[in-house]
C-alpha cells in the first residue's frame, strides 16, 4: 500500500529503480536467473531501513555448476535466454541471461489497457513504438569452503518513441520516453566458525529518466520541452552474524550510503531555457543491530 519511495526492490544488493515496462505492467527480471526472493510486507529487518513499506529483496543464482548449461523462455511477451559457464571446476563460473520483448497479440493488449484514454489511444494516425530489453551478467567465486564472492552487474533499458501528424497545419509532435537503470554490485562472505560468520557488500545503481515533447512545423523543429531526472545511489555495508543457539541469533552492522538526486525542466526554441532545476546529495551513515529469535 506504499507509494513508489517507500517499497524497496533489490537485486544482488543493488537497489533497482526502474522496476516494470509498459509502466509498471511486465518486469525486467528474468525470473530463470532467480535462486531467492524474500518479499516483506512491513516489520523489515533493520539492514533494510531506508524504506517503510515493503521490501523484495531478489538473488540471483549462487550455485556453480560443472557443465555448461543453456536455457530459453518463450511468453506471450517477451524472451529471455540464459547461459551458465563453469570456468574452474566447484570454484568459479560466469553467468549471462538477456530478455526481449516481441510484440504479440498479448503485448498489444496490455499496450491497450496502459495507453487507455490518453492521446496515443484515442489518436487514429499515430505511430507508437515501444521497447525493452534487460540483461544481467554474474561472476560467482568460491575459492574455499569458508569463503564466498560475487560481482553483478544488471542493465534495464526502456524506450517510448510516439508521434501524430496534423497534415492540415503540416505539424506533427512526438512524445519520445527514454529510462535507463544499471546497477553494479559485490558481495563477500566469509565463516569465521561454526556461529560467526560475515557478510559484506557494496553497489552503485545509475537511474536516468528523459521525456522530450517535440513539435515541428514544415519538417522543421519548433520546440522541444525535456523533464530529465537522475538517481545516483551507492553504497557499502558489513554484517557480522553471531548463531547465539539453534532459536536465536544477534547481527551487527553498518552501512554507508550516498545518494545524488537530481532533475530539470528545459524549453528548447532557439535558445535553451531553464524552467526549474535541483540537484541533492545525501550522505549516510548507519549502525544497526538486531536480535531474532524462533521457536
Amino acid at each position: 500500500g506504499g507509494a513508489s519511495d517507500q517499497n524497496r526492490l533489490i537485486w544482488d544488493g543493488i537497489t533497482i529503480y526502474h522496476k516494470g515496462h509498459l509502466f509498471g505492467m511486465i518486469s525486467p527480471l528474468n525470473p530463470n536467473v532467480t535462486s531467492e526472493i524474500k518479499f516483506i510486507n512491513k516489520g523489515a529487518h533493520a539492514r533494510y531501513g531506508e524504506r517503510l513499506s515493503s521490501v523484495i529483496d531478489v538473488s540471483s543464482r549462487t550455485d556453480i555448476s560443472n557443465e555448461t548449461t543453456a536455457e530459453l523462455g518463450f511468453n506471450g511477451i517477451s524472451a529471455d535466454a540464459l547461459l551458465d559457464i563453469p570456468i574452474i571446476k566447484d570454484k568459479l563460473n560466469i553467468q549471462a541471461s538477456y530478455m526481449d520483448v516481441f510484440e504479440t497479440v498479448t503485448f498489444n493488449q496490455l499496450a491497450d489497457k496502459v495507453f487507455e484514454s490518453t492521446k496515443i489511444k484515442d489518436i487514429e494516425n499515430g505511430n507508437n513504438d515501444f521497447l525493452f530489453s534487460d540483461y544481467n551478467v554474474k561472476l560467482n567465486y568460491k575459492p574455499n569452503k569458508k569463503n564466498r564472492l560475487y560481482a553483478s552487474v544488471i542493465s534495464i533499458e526502456n524506450q517510448l518513441d510516439y508521434s501524430v501528424n496534423d497534415s492540415d497545419n503540416n505539424t506533427s509532435y512526438t512524445d519520445r520516453l527514454m529510462t535507463t537503470n544499471t546497477g553494479y554490485g559485490l558481495g563477500w562472505s566469509i565463516d569465521w566458525s561454526k556461529k560467526i560468520s560475515q557478510t559484506t557488500t557494496a553497489f552503485f545503481s545509475d537511474y536516468k529518466l528523459n521525456y522530450n515533447f517535440i513539435t515541428k512545423e514544415n519538417n522543421e523543429q519548433t520546440s522541444d520541452f525535456e523533464k530529465r531526472n537522475t538517481i545516483y545511489d551507492s553504497g557499502i555495508s558489513s554484517e557480522l552474524r553471531i548463531n547465539v543457539s539453534e532459536n536465536s541469533n544477534v547481527t551487527f552492522g553498518y552501512q554507508y550510503t550516498l545518494k545524488d538526486v537530481a532533475y530539470a525542466f528545459l524549453n528548447t526554441t532557439n535558445l535553451v531555457f531553464v524552467l526549474d532545476t535541483e540537484d541533492n546529495i545525501v550522505q549516510t551513515h548507519s549502525l544497526f543491530g538486531s536480535y531474532d529469535y524462533s521457536n
